[in-house]
């Protein structure tokens, strides 16, 4: 294969994408630009000195507390007059039990919206390399997009069903949360859950997650 030079070619990464795919693309495209937009595939190319770019620093410290402010408003959106009144039952209110979940889910969507438009906008007549979990965002802003990994699903598991830690052989492997037996799963009260959240995914810990105030009902 002749090795394609384009000096606007970037390639976009996360812990979705093996290190072996990294480098093919790297050795088949020259003057690619890599940004990797999570700590494990920050760590990664660390690791094996593969120079690129942290997709959090496209971002400024205004827009990383619009991001904290929207998806705590977004995650409480079942205050809406028209929709309060329907998703309540004997007195509870259904939506704010998902509220920290809905959050946790936002705040990395929402993050990854504003990295992409940002790096986007930052090149002219780019050709982009894109995994799946990243391709629908990226096609909002550019369609001459190329997918890197066809064959390979999008996780749609919550925040809470699953944990990933990297092990000493650079590879991803999932905790489950046991249901059946929560003995066996650690437990994360909202306030760490967040924090450990917020280290896990951003590169740099530029965005710091505040807790969300948790109301127990003792009686």
């Amino acid at each position: 294969m002749n090795k394609i030079n384009n000096k606007n070619s970037i390639l976009f990464i996360d812990s979705s994408i093996s290190l072996d795919d990294v480098i093919k693309i790297k050795n088949d495209i020259s003057n690619i630009q890599i940004f990797t937009f999570d700590y494990i595939s920050h760590k990664l190319l660390n690791k094996n000195n593969i120079t690129h770019k942290i997709s959090e620093n496209f971002l400024s410290d205004n827009i990383l507390d619009l991001i904290q402010e929207k998806s705590y408003q977004f995650a409480e959106w079942y205050k809406i007059p028209k929709i309060n009144s329907y998703q309540n039952f004997e007195n509870i209110d259904l939506g704010s039990l998902f509220k920290i979940e809905f959050f946790v889910f936002l705040l990395p969507f929402l993050k990854k919206i504003f990295e992409i438009k940002n790096i986007i906008n930052s090149y002219e007549n780019l050709v982009i390399y894109s995994p799946n979990s990243l391709f629908s965002i990226c096609f909002k802003f550019n369609k001459n997009i190329k997918l890197i990994n066809e064959n390979q699903k999008n996780e749609n598991n919550f925040h809470y069903d699953l944990i990933k830690f990297e092990n000493s052989n650079n590879k991803m492997y999932p905790k489950i949360v046991e249901s059946k037996d929560p003995a066996k799963t650690p437990i994360l009260t909202p306030s760490m859950y967040c924090m450990s959240f917020a280290k896990a995914k951003f590169p740099t810990n530029k965005l710091i997650v505040n807790p969300i105030p948790v109301k127990i009902d003792t009686a």
